[in-house]
């Protein structure tokens, strides 16, 4: 009775391979769902461009599409393609408050609609 027969060792081997290909066909499962989720997620939270005005001191008003993730040095460079501008010459402001590199438009408080005005750089003393 405890002898195994050529048979039954080839069942127990079959049945083994296909708990393997079920566990592995579950795993393979929840990836696909886990990958789904994130691109979903991705999507979601996609960063929705808005447009800002830039108020030049000739006077002149552009519109400019950004990100809220852009830095001023994205937007510089934006400015500097619509108008010639180097972006080493722009001073760009907000509220009355000089910006600084480093932060994007959000951190800023910039958001659609906002208006920035744009002063050059005094080269001499």
């Amino acid at each position: 009775m405890g002898r195994k027969t050529k048979g039954s060792t080839v069942y127990r081997s079959s049945h083994n391979h296909l708990q393997v290909k079920k566990s592995l066909d579950r795993f393979h499962e929840e990836q696909r769902k886990q990958q789904q989720e994130y691109i979903e997620m991705k999507i979601k939270n996609r960063r929705k461009p808005i447009e800002i005005g830039v108020q030049i001191q000739s006077g002149r008003k552009i519109t400019i599409t950004c990100s809220p993730d852009d830095t001023l040095d994205d937007v510089r460079e934006k400015v500097a393609m619509k108008e010639d501008i180097s972006p080493d010459q722009q001073v760009l402001m907000f509220n009355g408050i000089k910006l600084m590199d480093g932060d994007n438009l959000e951190d800023l408080g910039i958001i659609q609609a906002a208006t920035l005005f744009l002063t050059l750089r005094n080269w001499g003393g």
